[in-house]
């Protein structure tokens, strides 16, 4: 059964309140001078892509209601092998895979590239540069 429009709203908005815990509980951490928890912070970026493609399915589900099954999945198919096409493109380029869970590290290879590319949206530039704002804040002692 295909989620409504409106779950996958409730959907990325479940995800993204996970993503908010991970992110305070990476904080608390470094507040108390754990060290870094590799898993953890796979963990996290594992959740906030998983919101950002739920967010991305919310347009994607409208449009997929419209159509039969199997016409939607043949589009799907081939928006994703166009998408494979372009990542390994990326991954030859920038020299690493790029993943949503390398997003979450401002000095990962992939995050750089698509900081000082030309061709990245500026609106995924600001929504990035606001979200390593956000992280900064989050790690910084309270005054």
């Amino acid at each position: 059964d295909r989620l409504t429009p409106e779950q996958v709203r409730e959907q990325a908005i479940d995800r993204f309140y996970a993503a908010g815990a991970y992110a305070g509980a990476l904080a608390l951490d470094h507040r108390a001078l754990k060290p870094r928890d590799p898993e953890s912070q796979r963990s996290y970026g594992y959740t906030v892509g998983h919101a950002a493609l739920s967010l991305r399915a919310i347009g994607l589900s409208q449009e997929a209601l419209a159509l039969p099954d199997s016409v939607a999945m043949t589009h799907q198919k081939r928006k994703s092998s166009k998408l494979f096409s372009e990542v390994r493109t990326i991954s030859h380029e920038v020299g690493v895979v790029p993943s949503l869970a390398g997003l979450a590290d401002r000095d990962n290879k992939f995050t750089s590239h698509l900081l000082g590319s030309k061709h990245t949206p500026v609106e995924i530039k600001r929504a990035l540069r606001d979200f390593y704002d956000i992280q900064i804040a989050l790690v910084r002692p309270a005054a």
